[in-house]
């Protein structure tokens, strides 16, 4: 006789403790899952607001403190905006009934040798797609993919990603995460105890992968960050003058470029331009002021190589000075005719550690609608992602079945919060 619906309810919420014990990547994003019903599933999308940019202007007082007559000008701005969309389901089906495995298990049995690592595997699953998301969405790059810093320098590099994030309209409020290779961080919590001393925070370290702060960065360790090794090659130029996304901030734009040597131009690739040997650099979104680092952009999609040419369609959009002031302006110039392209990635690049403000991913995980007469089921919402493990049978087989399943989906939706560390 089958042990009870009690046990079988016992094992489920040890499931869902394991899937809320992993999740570095997914824990610290934005999730807007309450926006979603359980209809809006695969498929389902909602579209986002990003913050407006308006033009400011000042004027001069009289000496009596009052203001000179004269046409008052109302600035007009657009709201960017951006879709999430539910894309992917993530499923683990264990071979086992939950049924059948708690009659022939004990509880320790069941969740060590099934439960366990269907749970940690299904959230690794879902933080790896985050952060290759992460990566392909955001130009920004610290440091040299093809000579990553290591001991003091690569402590340093992380002071520098907080600085180019400032630099780029972040607000430093502390609300930000770095997730560090596990190679790294190994350099860093062994190398910088004065840093990251484990003494005082053995579980967070070792046992949540929570290393500690500095730099206005929450660190944690991941194995699962996404390595950028691509192998286009070419002497790269701009093809045509006057490129760019335009007026107002898009998720992606289009470069025409020639001087591939390769036959792709392979989605991951980051590129730098620069005019006549002067780089084009991201500028502050408020003063337009040259930030002295070079703007950074990644192709989203493969792109393939005829006659040595290629249309790549990038992100983050470049949007030049205009004839009038420019509210979304975030780079010093447009690229010219044969503006040089600079390939930053590199075929031995190594993972890339990820920095990122908490706003600047965010997700959807839908609840599920579960229907009625299953054998079993149990459904969570853990740290933003709706759960659910269910039984029923096989409709061909009519072996029963036992599933842990998630609808997730995930947008950059602020890039220039978010950086590769090298």
């Amino acid at each position: 006789m089958a042990n009870t619906f009690g046990k079988q309810t016992l094992v489920a919420k040890e499931a869902f403790f394991q899937f809320s014990q992993t999740g570095k990547i997914s824990q610290n994003i934005d999730w807007r899952s309450d926006d979603f019903s359980p209809s809006e599933n695969i498929g389902g999308a909602k579209t986002y607001r990003r913050p407006a940019r308006v033009e400011t202007s000042s004027r001069g007082v009289l000496t009596d403190g009052s203001v000179p007559v004269g046409a008052q000008t109302l600035t007009s701005f657009t709201e960017p905006l951006v879709t999430l969309t539910v894309g992917r389901a993530f499923e683990a089906n264990l071979g086992i009934s939950l049924d059948d495995a708690t009659f022939a298990l004990s509880k320790e049995q069941v969740v060590s040798r099934h439960l366990a690592p269907a749970a940690r595997k299904l959230r690794n699953q879902i933080d790896t797609y985050i952060g290759n998301l992460a990566l392909l969405y955001s130009g920004n790059v610290v440091g040299n993919p093809a000579s990553p810093s290591t001991g003091t320098a690569a402590r340093d590099a992380f002071a520098s990603a907080q600085e180019l994030l400032n630099s780029r309209g972040r607000e430093d409020d502390g609300d930000s995460v770095a997730i560090v290779s596990e190679k790294l961080s190994t350099q860093l919590t062994v190398g910088q105890l004065s840093l990251f001393n484990p003494t005082k925070a053995v579980e967070k370290l070792y046992r949540q992968g929570m290393m500690g702060q500095f730099a206005g960065f929450d660190f944690y360790r991941s194995p699962l960050l996404p390595s950028d090794r691509v192998t286009a090659t070419g002497t790269v130029t701009v093809n045509g003058a006057n490129q760019s996304a335009g007026a107002v901030w898009t998720q992606t734009w289009s470069l025409i470029t020639a001087g591939w040597a390769s036959a792709t131009v392979p989605a991951g690739t980051k590129i730098r331009l620069a005019n006549s040997g002067t780089a084009i650099n991201w500028v502050h979104p408020d003063t337009f002021v040259d930030t002295g680092i070079q703007a950074t952009f990644t192709v989203v999609s493969t792109a393939t190589v005829t006659g040595g040419a290629a249309t790549l369609t990038l992100s983050e959009p470049l949007i030049g000075p205009g004839g009038s002031p420019n509210a979304y302006q975030n780079v010093t110039a447009i690229p010219a005719n044969g503006a040089t392209i600079t390939i930053v990635s590199s075929a031995t690049a190594p993972q890339a550690s990820l920095v990122f403000d908490r706003k600047a991913i965010i997700g959807a995980s839908p609840k599920i609608a579960l229907p009625k007469n299953l054998d079993f089921q149990a459904q969570e919402n853990i740290n933003g992602i709706n759960v659910a493990i269910i039984e029923s049978h096989d409709p061909y087989t009519l072996s029963k079945i036992h599933i842990m399943k998630a609808y997730v989906g995930a947008v950059v939706y602020l890039p220039e919060f978010v950086a590769s560390v090298y």
